[in-house]
């Protein structure tokens, strides 16, 4: 278990943490911007952003 009195939290507890609050990780290369065509793709396959 994570000792979260001195501030530690592993990166798969903070993941866990999100997905159980409701939000999705998504990774994207550094400087990327949505543009028009990924915002379609995400809707023909159903991704919420």
């Amino acid at each position: 278990m994570e000792n979260l009195a001195n501030g530690d939290m592993s990166v798969s507890a903070l993941v866990s943490l999100l997905e159980a609050a409701g939000y999705d990780l998504k990774l994207v290369k550094a400087g990327h911007a949505r543009t028009v065509e990924d915002i379609l793709a995400e809707q023909r396959r159903g991704d919420s952003a």
